[in-house]
């Protein structure tokens, strides 16, 4: 805990925080969000009104429970509490690698609030899953599935991950006389739904002719 005096002081000089750089604000931040008493930091930045002179609502309630080791999920966490604003990063000047990690973990925890289809269970690794799940928990929500129901039903998908889908850009080349373009993604896409909505098996002779098929009826 700080002392009074020293809250006080932090209160009175508060405005002064303008005249660090937003870097070194981002690193001792991210020792806030991995701490074990991270609610505790927040409480202190809004008690201080250091808040009113950084980017971002900090929303101490938000934080109740928060606890994580990993400061990317505190950034996520935090682009959350103040409506999933990705821009927060870009202030706070942090990395690339934070900003794909924080819109991915943002797209599982929507995904996780209306269902997560085979298509998110397929994209999220279990690490991510997991995460989501701590977020709804620490927003309080009431999940339509646990995080080991999740992990279970990611298990008896029929591939567990895009890259072992039977066909290939070039296989669709050789079956159709159309020039390259975005119907390949298009149709190598709607092929994996295919096969976890169970109307095709991951097999190379039938997925072909599920594509025939499916050209036919295009």
């Amino acid at each position: 805990s700080i002392e009074h005096q020293t809250l006080q002081a932090i209160h009175q000089k508060a405005s002064t925080i303008s005249y660090i750089s937003i870097e070194r604000i981002q690193v001792e931040l991210s020792k806030i969000f991995t701490s074990k008493h991270a609610q505790m930091g927040i409480e202190y930045i809004e008690n201080t009104s250091l808040s009113n002179y950084l980017p971002g609502k900090f929303n101490t309630h938000s934080w109740t429970g928060f606890y994580s080791e990993d400061r990317q999920v505190g950034w996520a966490y935090f682009c959350l509490v103040n409506e999933s604003d990705l821009s927060l990063l870009s202030a706070y000047r942090c990395s690339n690698k934070d900003k794909l990690f924080t819109k991915s973990i943002l797209g599982a925890y929507e995904s996780l609030l209306n269902g997560m289809p085979p298509i998110d269970l397929l994209r999220y690794d279990l690490s991510m899953l997991k995460t989501a799940c701590q977020f709804a928990e620490w927003q309080n929500k009431v999940l339509p599935s646990s995080f080991d129901d999740l992990a279970d039903r990611k298990s008896t998908l029929p591939i567990q991950h895009i890259n072992e889908l039977a066909i290939s850009g070039r296989d669709l080349m050789e079956w159709s006389s159309k020039k390259r373009g975005a119907w390949i993604k298009q149709t190598l896409d709607t092929a994996i739904l295919a096969v976890l909505n169970g109307e095709a098996n991951n097999d190379k002779q039938q997925l072909k002719e599920w594509f025939h098929a499916f050209h036919d009826e295009g």
